[in-house]
């Protein structure tokens, strides 16, 4: 797979670099600055900058910028590779966080990274948690369940199974990114990680989460159950699978690895049952995908 080179217009100025891209004003990234400054605070000292890479035009972002001290690069709207890849261009660390405005970091997050980063590795990688739009919790995806913290030589292993990573979650070097260059529409976050974990060493670690609100029907897919705790049936559950599908889909945060499995216990379940609709959701889950893993 080829990927574009990247030219860096700065010389490495800093140990991290901090970007977020913005291509419309959204209520989220409020949170999602003021999360970056309470965490880079708490962190004190700490060699950083934070860019907002703008490609919105709109006053809030001025607002915003200005209120956290933060600075700001006016760029042309792109697709979301030639975005992250801008992200990379006008950087100056040594380490790269590029950071979502609907997410949001934990105060401990860079703390815990400038610890990390004492290992020099080429990536630094944590899981996220989701939670609704009350602020609690809902799902939790760790890298590693039974491991501690450390370092791995190889996170294909890690990425196997599930969207174990949020993109606001790792932060990659220069190096790695010099090493393997930069994003297309085919070589996004997990593609991306795989490829700098075959170039060299990631660092993995637990904590530091950063989150993601979702809307109210991806609640139902991942609970299994409405927001006032009332549960739901299959066809129900599946039909709000299917929903949170198209709304990660829409946001470019959804691999098709996520759709086999998802279908593939959609269609057991169906077989299970003789539910023909939960079976209909299964083949609009798959969208053509090959049932490989289905026992019947």
């Amino acid at each position: 797979m080829q990927t574009p080179t990247i030219t860096f217009e700065h010389p490495v100025e800093y140990t991290l670099s901090v970007i977020v891209p913005v291509l419309k004003y959204r209520e989220g990234l409020a949170r999602c600055l003021a999360s970056v400054k309470k965490a880079l605070d708490v962190s004190s000292p700490y060699d950083c900058e934070v860019v907002i890479k703008d490609s919105s035009g709109e006053p809030e972002v001025d607002t915003l910028r200005y209120a956290h001290g933060f600075i700001k690069k006016v760029v042309e709207p792109v697709p979301m590779p030639e975005s992250w890849n801008q992200c990379l261009a006008i950087s100056r660390g040594r380490y790269i966080h590029i950071m979502h405005d609907d997410d949001y970091v934990r105060e401990n997050f860079y703390k815990r990274l400038m610890k990390m980063l004492t290992y020099e590795p080429l990536a630094v990688a944590v899981a996220y948690e989701i939670e609704d739009q009350n602020g609690t919790v809902i799902f939790e995806n760790r890298i590693n369940r039974r491991a501690i913290d450390g370092l791995t030589e190889n996170m294909v292993g890690k990425l196997e199974d599930g969207n174990c990573l949020s993109p606001s979650g790792v932060v990659i070097s220069r190096e790695a990114y010099e090493a393997v260059g930069g994003y297309t529409a085919e070589c996004l976050d997990w593609f991306m990680y795989l490829r700098v974990a075959e170039y060299g060493r990631m660092y993995w670690n637990r904590e530091g989460t950063p989150w993601r609100v979702i809307p109210e029907f991806c609640l139902r897919a991942t609970k299994n159950a409405d927001s006032d705790g009332e549960k739901v049936g299959a066809v129900k559950r599946w039909t709000a699978i299917l929903d949170t599908i198209k709304y990660w889909e829409g946001v470019k945060c959804f691999r098709m690895p996520a759709r086999d499995h998802y279908a593939n216990e959609c269609l057991k379940e169906a077989l299970a049952s003789g539910d023909s609709e939960v079976f209909k959701l299964a083949r609009e889950i798959g969208m053509g995908c090959a049932f490989k893993e289905v026992v019947r």
